[in-house]
């Protein structure tokens, strides 16, 4: 059990080098693989949230990279 809570960790750990579209290509990768595409099994294990993942499965899915909104004021 520990070696798979490191193995957690490192991949945590990566998620949040980057940012955007390259960050949720990551986790979607990472959700396929390791969480049978489970949005809620991702959220559980590696504390992402479950939305993000979705975007990012999406993302995968089709091959698109969503526009993220600034929000300026």
């Amino acid at each position: 059990m520990e070696g798979t809570q490191n193995h957690d960790a490192l991949l945590v750990s990566g998620a949040r080098r980057s940012t955007g579209w390259r960050r949720r290509e990551f986790i979607a990768e990472v959700t396929r693989e390791l969480c049978d595409g489970n949005p809620r099994l991702a959220e559980r294990r590696f504390g992402w949230g479950r939305e993000t993942v979705r975007k990012g499965l999406h993302e995968w899915d089709y091959q698109v990279h969503l526009v993220e909104h600034l929000n300026h004021r």
